[in-house]
């Protein structure tokens, strides 16, 4: 390989891999540490690029790839979370949905198309500056595309991983969500909840404050037992009539997983419909109840987008570390009790 087609395959590489380096650039919180193997799949797909002889054909991968890169970067950015291969299969029972919604967060998250789409074109713009064509190019497109599906089936674990590139999940995640398709799976269907007010009238003064705390485990807690003081306060009220404690069991085993169960009324893990369509959110049935709603947290927006979901719009006041990231990094947690002191409360509020 002479050194023009060499640095040609390095260059294409190289823009497979940029949109990683720019969101990194845009998005303090995304990072790449692992998943270099991808190159394993880039550098011969490159190759197979310039030498081959059909060009729409070329176009098809490029904008194949280029489709998948900015809907998973699309899902990183509005719910700060990978796309999975559900995700896939939900896409299109919801597709108005997801178009109203893209049509909503495009000011918010248009960087994502400059971010993909402008290293995509120069990859398609470098392909044309090889004029040495071979058979050999489309055969090692057609294998590198085989082998690379094939390993990503086999792999232990079918979901995206955080901090790799994200072409790799890209194709991963594609790669089992077509393998699904010749699968039997169906998502199951539940019977839909009777929502029924307890009793209390919309007229009656209340406010409800619901605090989630991350990463709680109650054999860390002295009000559980444990041997340091680490609730002193709720040792305190131990006693009182109105005081109920008990231990919990996580709905899921991720933070976002798990919160999205504790914000939706929701008894069965697989109800799948049930955890998207948000018709069980607490904001939404405070909202229907007369309340003023308020969601004040010191993590970022994507996590709110993650587990309120379509109940956003049911949240009057929305407060996160992105409102003033200097504060909240000065204040932590204590973030939330600056802005609760801040707020102008109704006659009716959940917090």
């Amino acid at each position: 390989m002479k050194l023009k087609p060499l640095f040609l395959v390095f260059t294409i590489s190289l823009l497979f891999v940029i949109p990683d380096v720019l969101y990194c650039l845009t998005n303090p919180f995304y990072k790449i540490n692992s998943g270099w193997q991808a190159l394993l799949f880039i550098v011969p797909l490159s190759f197979g690029l310039i030498y081959s002889k059909h060009k729409i054909l070329n176009v098809i991968i490029i904008s194949i790839l280029c489709i998948l890169q900015i809907m998973q970067f699309s899902r990183l950015s509005y719910f700060g979370r990978l796309m999975t291969q559900y995700d896939f299969r939900i896409m299109f029972d919801e597709f108005n949905d997801i178009v109203t919604g893209a049509i909503d967060a495009f000011f918010d998250h248009w960087i994502i198309l400059a971010i993909v789409i402008i290293p995509f074109i120069g990859i398609w713009y470098v392909t044309k500056l090889n004029n040495r064509r071979s058979k050999y190019g489309i055969l090692t497109i057609i294998l590198t595309i085989i082998c690379t599906m094939y390993i990503h089936h086999m792999n232990c674990t079918p979901y995206p991983i955080e901090g790799r590139i994200s072409i790799s999940n890209s194709i991963k995640v594609f790669t089992n969500y077509i393998i699904s398709l010749f699968q039997e799976y169906a998502i199951k269907d539940y019977k839909e909840y009777d929502v029924i007010n307890v009793g209390i009238t919309s007229n009656e003064p209340l406010t409800i404050v619901y605090i989630i705390g991350e990463s709680v485990n109650y054999k860390h807690m002295s009000l559980f037992g444990y041997e340091r003081d680490t609730t002193p306060m709720l040792n305190k009220i131990t006693n009182s009539d109105n005081f109920y404690y008990t231990q919990g069991i996580s709905g899921a085993v991720c933070t976002k997983a798990s919160v999205r169960f504790m914000t939706n009324a929701i008894y069965e893990p697989d109800n799948i419909r049930l955890n998207d369509n948000g018709n069980t959110c607490l904001f939404k049935l405070a909202k229907e109840n007369g309340f003023k709603t308020f969601y004040i947290a010191s993590d970022e927006k994507n996590t709110v987008n993650s587990i309120c979901n379509k109940s956003l719009k049911h949240i009057d006041v929305l407060i996160t570390k992105e409102n003033d990231p200097r504060l909240q990094n000065q204040l932590k947690d204590d973030y939330i009790i600056w802005h609760l002191d801040k707020q102008n409360f109704g006659k009716r509020n959940f917090i």
